[in-house]
């Protein structure tokens, strides 16, 4: 009897079972289908959440790529890694690859894009995109032999992908081969990418070559690209000026150069006034000094800085000579200005302090007489 009743209720499981299954993956269908119309629309926040409910309801092939590449769409390359890492290799597709050789750059992880960026070059060697990606990664994890040997096997195939010409010629200039190097910068002149990057890396290979006014040509279209900004650009090329014989061009362009490297003006005047605050203030009046010196270089007529000075000579170190200096150069500049009341009080202090040293001296002539 009880053999009678389950094989009449196998049936009733089977289908019980089927059914739900069924009803699972319509759910699971239901929800992807969903996502991926929000992404139709762009709207990866109202997306994000359907992947997610399909990934909690069955972590597959399907649902794990799905989130991967709405994450990814939202910048979370941290969580698209993790989620397209753990899966093997045969589920990886070419997106998929994609994704995980830029989320690697973007997380500066240059030994995990070295080996997504390998993996997806063995399956889909003309993505030039990928190449260039990757023959940089190795040249930024110091092999850029690997990365030249990477970007060769495109190159002869297609030599006119300006991204990966230039992947490969800085590839050859790191390995120091700098007429394969110029070849290549060369080559994307003539495509027509006349950058600064491309310019100023021409330059300085053809400096390294010693062709010196091809250097001088590229060197000088770069440093006027980039309107004399760049120090390492104007300082070879007023270098190269000098191994030229044309002086004058050579000082005009190391003066800029010199220019560049010196700090922010406006950064060292806050500075260097708060650092002789705290020297001042910790009874460090000689390094206090110093810094209020400093100043000067780049604010020569700040009246406070000059009316300090004075005043730290004469009343912390009693040196009449400097205080009177630097107590004459405040008054010269402040009679210039409109009165206001601490100006005023400022004045007062450094004629009554002039006015003293004067008495003074009188008083030791007239010992003398």
């Amino acid at each position: 009897m009880k053999k009678l009743v389950i094989s009449r209720c196998l049936p009733l499981l089977v289908m019980l079972s089927f059914s739900f299954m069924l009803h699972a993956q319509e759910s699971l269908d239901s929800l992807l289908s969903a996502g991926d119309s929000c992404m139709d629309e762009y709207n990866t926040f109202a997306a994000l959440r359907y992947y997610e409910q399909a990934f909690a309801l069955n972590d597959c092939d399907a649902t794990r790529l799905a989130l991967a590449n709405c994450v990814y769409k939202r910048m979370d390359y941290r969580r698209c890694v993790k989620l397209l890492s753990s899966l093997n290799d045969h589920s990886q597709t070419h997106e998929s690859l994609r994704q995980l050789v830029f989320s690697s750059q973007k997380l500066a992880d240059n030994d995990a894009l070295v080996y997504w960026g390998r993996m997806l070059n063995d399956r889909f060697p003309m993505d030039g995109e990928v190449v260039a990606r990757l023959a940089t990664a190795y040249a930024q994890t110091e092999q850029p032999q690997n990365g030249a040997k990477c970007a060769e096997e495109y190159f002869r195939k297609d030599t006119s992908n300006i991204e990966v010409n230039r992947a490969l010629a800085d590839c050859y200039f790191l390995c120091q081969n700098y007429p394969k190097a110029a070849d290549i910068y060369d080559r994307l002149l003539s495509l027509g990418d006349s950058t600064f990057n491309t310019l100023y890396s021409s330059g300085m290979c053809y400096s390294q070559m010693d062709s010196l006014e091809l250097a001088h040509q590229r060197l000088s279209q770069a440093a006027e690209m980039n309107e004399y900004r760049h120090y390492g650009c104007v300082q070879r090329l007023g270098t190269i000026c000098n191994e030229l014989k044309r002086y004058d061009e050579g000082v005009k362009h190391l003066s800029r150069a010199l220019d560049l490297i010196l700090p922010d003006t406006v950064y060292m005047r806050q500075l260097t006034l708060s650092l002789a605050e705290a020297y001042y203030e910790s009874e460090h009046y000689q390094e206090a000094i110093d810094i209020w010196k400093m100043h000067l270089d780049y604010n020569p007529n700040s009246m406070a800085t000059l009316f300090n000075l004075g005043q730290t000579y004469g009343m912390m170190l009693a040196d009449q000579e400097n205080e009177k200096k630097y107590y004459e150069q405040f008054l010269r500049l402040a009679e210039k200005e409109p009165d206001n009341q601490k100006l005023r009080l400022m004045k007062l202090q450094a004629r009554g302090a002039l006015q003293r040293m004067e008495r003074n001296s009188l008083k030791q002539e007239g010992k003398s007489e």
